[in-house]
Order: C-alpha cells, then structure tokens, then sequence
C-alpha cells in the first residue's frame, strides 16, 4: 500500500537493487525490543510518489518477519524509513536489521528521527552461492559458517601468524599491523574459506607475496590486497596437499578474480606446464595460455566479454582492479595448481579475492560479479 506520510531526503537512503526475482521471497529478517517499523522499497528513479511499504508493528518481544509482499515486479532500491510521523520512533528503541537474501549486497543506512540503533549483517557471497565451490580465497569472509582464520603472514622477524577477520568481516588490519610492526609482511598461507581445506601456502620465504610494506597495509581501491613480487621463480603460492582432494574433476569450471598485474611479468594460474593468463609488459607473443589446453575458455572483465589478444595488452588491461571471470577448464591429471606460476620470475596477481567452482555456473555468473562488484566498487 502507499504510505501517505511525508518523508524527507534524509530519512530514506537506499543501496542495492533487489530484482523482480526475489519479489514475495523471505528478504529480511527484523528483530527489535518494540515499536514500529516500515520495510519500504522504492523505484530506481527515486520519483517520490513511487514509494510502497509493508506495514510492520512490533510488540515488545516479537522476533522477526518471514516475507515481504512487493507491488510491483520492476527493480527496486532497498531501505528502511523511520517516518516523521510514525511517533513510535519518538523515543528509544533498538533492533537488528539482517538481509537474508539481497542483490547488490550493499550496505543499509537508516536515517530519521529518534534515537535508535541499526545493526546490518549482509549475507555473504558463499551463504547463497555455496553449490559446487571447491576453493574460495579472499580478503573478506565469504561465509557466515567458516569460523577459521584469512591468512598466514610472516613479519619480519620471520615469525608467521594467523590473521582472521573484524567484526565487519573484512581483514583484521589492526592486528595485521599489531604483528608486523614498521616491518614489512609475507603470505605464508591463504585459508580456503569453501569448506574443503584447499588452502594455498607458500613456505619459501622469497618467494611469498606482500601484504604489509614498511608498517602500512598495501590497499588497492581502499582494500588489502596479496601483492605479487618478481623475486626469484616468482611470488606464488601453491595449492596445499593432493590437487585432486580440492578439485578433483576435469572439465568445466568457473574462476572469479578480482586482480592486478603489479609487475612486468605475471601468471594468474597454473597446472604443472598449463597456464594463464600471461601478463607480460612489452612483448607481443598471443600465447597467453597454454595451448591446446585451455583453448576452450572465454573471459569477461567487469562483467562484459573480454578476448585476450597479446601479453602486454593483457599486462595493460588488467594494470589496475579487476574482476576476471573465466569459464576454463582444469585437469585432473596434473598434480600440481599455483597461483601464480612458479617457475623463472613470473608473479603471481596481486589478489584480493579467488574462487572457483566446478561445472557450469553460467545461471549465477551475474548475480556472483554483482556481489563483488558490490564489495570492491570496481566498476
């Protein structure tokens, strides 16, 4: 039903887009200690009369909702409103605001009037598109259910420590920083946050990518990011224990990357002597990978296709964050994967986030570089 009080710029703030797809599904779960609250949702035009809501009254002790009526199918910017007029919100209160299924995964600001609090716990990418991942790697938490720590990283006194998550469930920078001092710091494993125990690791301490220099954590768009070094055989880290235990197939599978290339030569991955994707400043060569292996993938960068055509075109494109989207192949007759490659002083990627799942994922491929896209604002 329309909501026929007044509302304010500042009393509605909308991020994310929840689709036509998700229309009379359980979307938000809302639990408060009393008064009254209104679920609105409103057109991607912002236009004012086009605002609809259901109406939701607590009494003190309720818990929650389990699905929102929408009245129409087109595409709609989430929030929440504390109405002007609504004198419930007059006073104190407080409650938990917890999306359980959104496009766009973005944070939700509540404005208006009153004094209350507002705590948002997004769902994460693996809570919805969990199905067939067999590694998962990144500088987020990608599910609620992974308890376990993001990485490894040795300081520069050469002593390693686990590094988990904030409460905000990205890299606990504080104490990152709290173990390597003014120093600098080194990833000796990235944890596999899938559930399988792939984790990738990297006991060489010369050839471990950076995470710290000089005290400071190295960022890339306001993020950490696992820094790729041309040192001898190149930073990488390999795929801990037997190949086949994390991915154990052949044939089709999905990579998600989000990506630089920080040197003059780079290898995203590689499979004993299969590889790609070569990044390689100045030379010509269309080998970007390694034929006939891999000749059946397609690529898209930023969510558009993408046909690689030289190594420096590749080491220009993906200069800066990317995402990287492959539909490869893997091969389980190889008993080696690296990310990176591992051999002569090709790096790894400067990485923040590597996940690969078994078969095809065409029906989720969107709505995957949506969520991060939602989390690393690359394009």
């Amino acid at each position: 039903m329309p909501i026929t009080g007044s509302f304010s710029s500042t009393q509605l703030i909308g991020s994310g887009i929840v689709t036509s797809s998700l229309l009379n599904s359980t979307l938000f779960d809302f639990r408060n200690s009393g008064n009254s609250a209104y679920l609105i949702f409103e057109d991607d035009g912002r236009s004012g009369p086009d605002i609809y809501t259901s109406s939701i009254g607590f009494a003190a002790g309720s818990s929650s909702i389990s699905q929102v009526t929408l009245v129409s199918s087109s595409n709609y910017i989430f929030g929440v409103v504390i109405p002007s007029v609504n004198s419930n919100f007059n006073g104190t209160g407080s409650f938990t605001f917890t999306p359980s299924n959104i496009t766009g995964n973005g944070n939700i600001r509540l404005r208006g009037t009153g004094d209350y609090s507002l705590n948002i716990k997004p769902s994460l990418l693996l809570d919805r598109y969990s199905v067939n991942v067999r590694v998962a790697y990144s500088v987020r938490k990608l599910s609620s259910t992974y308890s376990g720590n993001c990485i490894r990283v040795r300081n520069g006194s050469n002593v390693d420590a686990d590094i988990g998550f904030d409460s905000d469930g990205n890299l606990n920078e504080a104490a990152l920083l709290t173990h390597c001092g003014s120093g600098d710091g080194f990833i000796a494993k990235w944890y596999d946050q899938s559930g399988n125990g792939g984790d990738l690791e990297q006991t060489t301490d010369a050839q471990q990518p950076q995470i710290v220099s000089s005290g400071a954590v190295l960022k890339e768009n306001g993020k950490p990011i696992i820094t790729g070094l041309a040192a001898s055989n190149g930073s990488h880290l390999d795929l801990s224990g037997t190949k086949t235990t994390y991915l154990p197939s052949t044939g089709q599978h999905y990579f998600f990357s989000v990506s630089k290339v920080s040197t003059d030569r780079a290898i995203l991955y590689r499979e004993n002597t299969r590889f790609q994707l070569i990044a390689q400043s100045g030379n010509t060569s269309t080998n970007t990978r390694n034929d006939p292996n891999y000749l059946s993938n397609t690529y898209r960068k930023n969510g558009a296709s993408y046909s690689p055509t030289n190594r420096d075109e590749v080491h220009t494109s993906f200069s800066s964050q990317h995402l990287l989207t492959i539909n490869g192949s893997l091969d389980n007759g190889v008993s080696s994967f690296v990310l990176g490659y591992g051999a002569s002083n090709f790096a790894n990627y400067s990485m923040q986030e590597f996940i690969v799942y078994e078969g095809d994922k065409a029906s989720d491929q969107s709505n995957i570089e949506t969520d991060i896209n939602g989390h690393y604002s690359i394009f």
